[in-house]
């Protein structure tokens, strides 16, 4: 039986528990989504209802950190995470359950590669990133709406086999 007190995953993102996530959300993920032109209060909300996946993860029956994919062609997904100030307590267990089964599942579905765009001093995302097998795939100068450097980070079905 599940310890809600424990951290763990669970598939999908209630309402509430975006709800609570936003009210909770990291000054770096306010960064992150204002990074890309976007009102986080806005956009975060509709990229959940929108994902192809969308997990959440949980401390102490909280929700900490929510996370998924979107479709961008057939076999290529967008990745994105955003979370409260207990994301990093939650994320030994992201980070288990991402390498042991949803990157499995996902390239085993048919996706051929999934990527992600993070603004270029956002060292730790790209290091947790980096941690399961994503590569600095380019520096994008500009790409951000106030100019500054972001990169793409990526991975293939070929580089997990």
């Amino acid at each position: 039986m599940l310890d809600p007190a424990k951290p763990h995953v669970l598939e999908g993102a209630d309402p509430d528990d975006i709800r609570y996530v936003l009210e909770n959300l990291r000054d770096h993920d306010i960064r992150e989504a204002r990074a890309f032109g976007h009102d986080p209060d806005i956009v975060l909300p509709a990229i959940v209802t929108h994902a192809t996946d969308v997990y959440t993860a949980f401390h102490g029956g909280a929700p900490a950190f929510i996370f998924g994919t979107h479709e961008i062609i057939p076999g290529v997904r967008q990745l994105f995470g955003f979370g409260t100030e207990k994301t990093q307590r939650v994320m030994p267990v992201v980070t288990w359950f991402t390498r042991s089964f949803w990157l499995p599942e996902l390239f085993e579905s048919g996706v051929r590669r999934i990527q992600a765009h993070v603004p270029d001093d956002s060292i730790a995302s790209i290091q947790w990133l980096q941690s399961f097998g994503m590569f600095r795939e380019a520096a994008l100068p500009g790409f951000a709406v106030d100019g500054s450097m972001m990169v793409q980070l990526a991975f293939t079905q070929r580089e997990y086999d």
